[in-house]
């Protein structure tokens, strides 16, 4: 196996920056680069496992943690642990369920907890986007897709959950105008959530699988390396643990077996 390893000469030890390059006849971690002169720094580089992946990580004493920022050829960004933008995505945003932040700032902050979209304004408003937020509501059981606006502000101590579905109902019946136009799905449109749950392990699966190969390959290198590769190597994907449906959904689902 043809490898090489480059330095830039140029640079001393207490310099702030380090690029090195591994190139094999199948190129492991390639176009790296990463601070060096203090105990904690960011790492960029092409993913092996998953090479359409342009990743930013963090690193402690110049061993990879964690992986922060992916952005793939097809221009989609993940944060946090959402590099999976979802099957045929492009130019999507994915955000992994974080930590709410506990502070406004000048601004607006946008973040996903426990599965749902939310902002938060300047003012501490916390609206909730994603309109399937159902803990503070009973809903109808003939309600077929129940739609809700949730926000909440700690500095009032207030939290609201407004039951858009079932007002524009009573609307309707109260005004005999049309609020709500709904339709059915062609087949082809319609999806399964537990098939999806399987490709998106199976998808995961592939990419441990790779991680595992490019392991494997790294430790075929001569030792020095072999030592910097592994160092930079971003740790193996965690396995894919599929998701329940949610119950409002299955529900819904079951009334109409």
């Amino acid at each position: 196996m043809a490898v090489k390893a480059l330095k830039d000469s140029t640079l001393s030890e207490a310099t702030f920056t380090r690029h090195v390059e591994i190139a094999t006849e199948a190129p492991l971690q390639p176009n790296m680069f990463w601070t060096y002169d203090t105990p904690y720094g960011w790492l960029a580089y092409q993913s092996s496992s998953a090479p359409t992946y342009w990743i930013l990580g963090w690193r402690d004493a110049g061993v990879f943690q964690a992986n922060r920022l992916w952005v793939d050829i097809n221009g989609n960004i993940g944060i946090g642990g959402g590099q999976a933008a979802g099957t045929n995505a492009q130019k999507t945003i994915a955000l992994a369920n974080g930590v709410p932040p506990s502070t406004s700032i000048a601004g607006v902050q946008i973040y996903a907890e426990n599965g749902e979209g939310k902002i938060r304004d300047n003012s501490g408003n916390i609206s909730t986007f994603s309109p399937h937020r159902f803990q503070q509501i009973d809903l109808d059981e003939d309600d077929e897709y129940p739609v809700v606006i949730h926000h909440i502000n700690p500095y009032l101590g207030k939290e609201e959950t407004i039951y858009l579905s079932k007002l524009a109902r009573l609307v309707e019946q109260l005004t005999s105008e049309q609020i709500i136009w709904s339709r059915t799905l062609p087949p082809g449109e319609v999806r399964d959530f537990a098939a999806d749950e399987q490709l998106n392990q199976a998808n995961r699966q592939a990419e441990i699988n790779a991680h595992r190969q490019t392991v494997s390959e790294i430790n075929e290198l001569p030792e020095d390396v072999r030592t910097i590769a592994l160092a930079a190597l971003s740790p193996e994907p965690p396995p894919y643990v599929p998701q329940e449906i949610p119950d409002w959904i299955q529900e819904r689902l079951n009334r109409r077996t």
